[in-house]
């Protein structure tokens, strides 16, 4: 099993590495690879960040044997990536046009020794291993067949504070000529709602900078 260091890395700067590492491989292939990344710049996750390198490389190879196995025209040789955070999860996408996955072995892809490719091509032991990786770091991945190929799925939580920075439940607010209880009493913000001050008010000119926790 692979081994993975108690660590943090940047996720952004992790998919970009991977990327490179198959660009000229695609270029010369004539695949495109389209790039859909809405993440921050210094999004973190825990893991071992060359393991998790290579779960994105191999799915990229994979996508790339697989044009070359259904001898697919250059027209829909196209893999996207996308990554998006709604900041407690990180979903990051891989899809082709290779024509999908048999359904014979659909549900069986992440298990050892399955594999589509000859036994002088592949192992088998690419995705399962790639499953281990996402797991330890408290992630899932899954694949589906769509349209005319195949979407990996990778779901990864955000490290927990980093995502109380992040997500709906903290937030910052700004109230100019207001003070800090009486913003949390009065706010239209949060009418209807419990707020409570989380760390004390800092006073900048004549704007209150407040830490706000939602409690309903």
């Amino acid at each position: 099993k692979p081994s993975l260091r108690s660590e943090r890395f940047v996720l952004p700067r992790a998919i970009d590495l991977a990327i490179g590492f198959v660009a000229e491989q695609y270029r010369m292939t004539g695949i495109r690879l389209v790039l859909d990344i809405d993440l921050p710049d210094d999004l973190v996750v825990e893991g071992e960040q060359t393991l998790f390198e290579q779960v994105i490389v191999n799915m990229l190879l994979n996508a790339r044997d697989a044009f070359e196995s259904e001898d697919i025209g250059a027209d829909r040789r196209k893999v996207t990536i996308r990554a998006v955070s709604d900041g407690i999860k990180i979903r990051i996408s891989l899809t082709d046009a290779a024509g999908g996955i048999s359904k014979d072995i659909l549900g069986d892809v992440f298990e050892p020794f399955t594999t589509t490719k000859p036994d002088d091509k592949g192992t088998g032991l690419g995705l399962s291993l790639s499953r281990n990786i996402v797991r330890k770091m408290n992630g899932e991945i899954s694949v589906e067949n769509v349209e005319e190929g195949a979407r990996f799925l990778i779901v990864l939580p955000v490290p927990v504070a980093a995502a109380d920075e992040r997500s709906g439940q903290f937030f910052f607010a700004t109230m100019r000529a207001r003070s800090p209880r009486n913003w949390a009493s009065s706010s239209p913000a949060t009418a209807g709602r419990c707020a409570a001050v989380t760390t004390p008010a800092r006073r900048s000119g004549s704007c209150w900078r407040v830490r706000v926790r939602w409690c309903c």
